[in-house]
């Protein structure tokens, strides 16, 4: 029997961009999925896109309640999936069309606690700014040194990882997935694959953005060797270590318009 993969998606008025997440998802070449979509009550018409596609696809659960954060949406599908293989993807973020076959497949061949893939970093105007390499994710250290080295929409769970490491902690906002990571690393591996699996929209609303100090006290809140973290993770030392080894791999194009895109989100042009 093929494996069942549950795929979960925490909005909140995102009918600009949830239509291209719904059918990254839902045109995967692998098909035994169970997509989840948590709304956290919609004010635009996130909701009537959501219930088009519920109508065309059972395979699309649609759950529009009030919550406190995206972790808590993130938690309620977690109790809701079904699969052997978890992941969740944002709102404004899409799969490549072969990804979930293709970690199916390396999970046949070898289960896995927490899998990690590539992502590509994209502008709002389509541009490729850079691709992410995480091959330093099954080192505990390198997180402590860069940062966060992933996004969400590139990382695969197994049932028995979240059944022994738990749900996300519902204290962080905005930071839930590093706390996780972390909380993994310290009892299971995490494996790494050179492989595209996701894309990554970089808008002027990020959440990174918007509310930086945030993330950096709730990290600090629950991060080990805290000194290192203020010295080197989440700082411009910690994105240059990433650069210099190939974590965040750049052509002298997509360079250009990584600096531009930030200058825009920023006000400066």
């Amino acid at each position: 029997m093929s494996n069942l993969v549950s795929i979960i998606t925490p909005c909140l008025n995102s009918e600009k961009t949830i239509e291209r997440t719904i059918l990254s998802v839902l045109n995967q070449s692998y098909k035994n999925i169970q997509y989840i979509v948590i709304d956290g009550k919609s004010s635009d018409n996130t909701l009537e896109i959501l219930k088009k596609y519920q109508e065309k696809d059972s395979r699309l659960l649609v759950v529009s309640e009030k919550d406190n954060s995206m972790t808590e949406a993130l938690n309620r599908g977690l109790y809701l999936a079904k699969g052997n293989i978890v992941a969740s993807i944002n709102a404004d973020d899409w799969y490549e069309m072969d990804a979930i076959a293709y970690v199916v497949k390396l999970y046949q061949n070898k289960p896995f606690i927490c899998l990690i893939g590539n992502t590509q970093f994209i502008s709002e105007s389509g541009k490729v700014l850079y691709t992410n390499r995480p091959w330093t994710a099954p080192w505990l250290l390198a997180w402590y040194i860069m940062g966060c080295l992933t996004t969400e929409s590139s990382v695969f769970y197994s049932a028995d990882c979240i059944k022994d490491v738990g749900y996300f902690n519902e204290k962080f906002k905005y930071t839930q997935d590093f706390e996780y990571y972390l909380r993994i690393l310290k009892k299971h591996k995490i494996t790494y694959t050179n492989k595209l699996i996701s894309n990554f929209w970089v808008s002027a609303n990020q959440t990174s953005f918007l509310v930086g100090n945030q993330m950096s006290s709730e990290v600090l809140s629950y991060i080990d060797y805290k000194i290192l973290r203020k010295i080197v993770g989440g700082t411009s030392l910690g994105s240059f270590i990433r650069i210099f080894l190939g974590v965040r791999r750049y052509t002298i194009n997509q360079i250009y318009n990584h600096i531009l895109q930030y200058l825009k989100i920023r006000g400066y042009l």
